[in-house]
């Protein structure tokens, strides 16, 4: 609940060595009434709920004012084994949305970090030497970095968390994408990815 705050290289939900579990009984992050909050290269993982939550939860004192958390970011680090999504966008309202909020044409939605959309990945190939991955972006038509990260496995919902960093492309505008890297580790994983623009991070 406060703004300008960075969080980086950090371990949540594990033991000092950032290997064995020792996760949160809840979420790992929570960012509440903040804007421009960075988190960068941490280590969250094994918390028993979201291992990136943003939501403003309603008060219940009419003097205090709605507030969205806005501009949060994330890159880098890994994010793995939470029992929910690595980042969870929570749509206030009635009901409260949590878990996967899906993309809208456009990206004309409002909520925390703007909705933005998430990346969607079309193809991964390997040749050999490079992963040469493509996807599609859909938002506002602003700069977009779109991270890339590979896993061991996708969640139960189908989408993955974000294990381990291995690159990132600068988009912009809409439309497709395409990045090349040298990632032998990403062979016989599953890649994911995340947007981020001014208004922040995607899930």
């Amino acid at each position: 609940d406060s703004d300008g705050v960075q969080l980086i290289n950090n371990l949540v939900g594990t033991r000092a060595n950032g290997i064995y579990p020792l996760g949160n009984q809840h979420l790992g992050v929570r960012v509440g009434r903040s804007r421009a909050v960075v988190l960068n290269g941490n280590t969250i993982a094994y918390n028993m709920g979201q291992g990136l939550s943003l939501w403003d939860a309603p008060s219940n004192d009419p003097a205090v004012p709605g507030f969205v958390p806005s501009q949060v970011t994330l890159s880098g680090g890994s994010m793995h084994s939470n029992e929910q999504l690595g980042i969870d966008l929570i749509v206030d309202g009635d009901p409260v949305v949590y878990g996967l909020t899906g993309n809208d044409a456009g990206d004309g939605d409002s909520g925390p970090n703007g909705l933005v959309n998430f990346p969607v990945l079309e193809s991964a190939k390997w040749d050999g030497t490079h992963v040469e991955l493509t996807g599609i972006v859909e938002g506002a038509g602003v700069a977009t970095r779109v991270d890339i990260y590979a896993n061991t496995y996708c969640d139960l919902n189908g989408y993955g968390e974000g294990q381990l960093h291995v690159g990132h492309v600068d988009v912009v505008g809409n439309g497709t994408f395409s990045w090349s890297g040298e990632s032998p580790e990403s062979v016989g994983r599953m890649l994911t990815a995340t947007a981020t623009t001014f208004e922040g991070t995607s899930e």
